[in-house]
């Protein structure tokens, strides 16, 4: 019994050639089904089609993945509640000041969204397998925004916020992703942001502003 395969994404053939007592695709490129083993073909060299070899997909690994977010517990906070990550994981005396001054800046950016009309909370997401659950720091239905907040504006700050953003977005319905930030950052610091799909949110006067004016009401 040998395990073979074709290349199934744009509904393309492969030759599969043994080789050394295996048999091997001639192409990988586009692979994404994989043949569950069979007999060894008749011939050296053997063109395969999907039907005979009830393929077992690649893709559905990835789809497994992508669905997830169906088993996660997801509650709805209010704002007001203390509980956070950073307190849960490493309750250090830096890092509650830090989770303080984030607080802070998230009530600030809560109450001008008040006032503007368009309420806010958070989220505690529990993912399969995981012990300790995750917080959002601002979540607006109206805006379709989903924030992380920092509260100083370092490089590692903002790498951070992209990827906390990335891994709540899997379980928080959003059409924004933004970070929300105690003044504006260096212009490599915005392009990093801009890159990865992340408007940046800072105070400015009695208001705030954002490299996206969708994330603003």
């Amino acid at each position: 019994m040998r395990t073979v395969g074709y290349i199934g994404a744009g509904k393309t053939h492969a030759f599969v050639v043994p080789i050394d007592g295996q048999q091997r695709l001639s192409s990988i490129q586009g692979l994404t089904e994989v043949a569950l083993p069979i007999q060894e073909p008749a011939s050296p060299q053997m063109l395969l089609t999907p039907e005979p070899y009830a393929p077992r997909r690649l893709r559905s690994r990835a789809n497994d993945r992508q669905n997830i977010s169906q088993f996660a517990q997801v509650d709805d906070l209010p704002l007001e509640g203390n509980e956070s990550e950073v307190m849960l994981v490493n309750p250090t005396q830096e890092l509650y000041e830090a989770d303080r001054k984030e607080a802070r800046l998230v009530k600030a950016f809560a109450d001008y969204l008040t006032s503007n009309g368009h309420h806010s909370g958070r989220q505690r997401i529990l993912p399969p397998g995981e012990s300790r659950p995750l917080f959002t720091d601002l979540h607006a239905k109206g805006l379709g925004l989903l924030v992380e907040a920092k509260g100083s504006v370092t490089r590692e700050n903002i790498r951070m916020a992209i990827g906390q953003l990335a891994d709540y977005g899997r379980f928080v319905g959003h059409t924004i992703r933004a970070i929300l930030l105690p003044f504006e950052p260096r212009e490599d610091l915005l392009t990093l942001a801009e890159t990865q799909d992340c408007a940046v949110i800072w105070p400015e006067g009695k208001g705030f502003v954002s490299t996206n004016p969708k994330a603003l009401p």
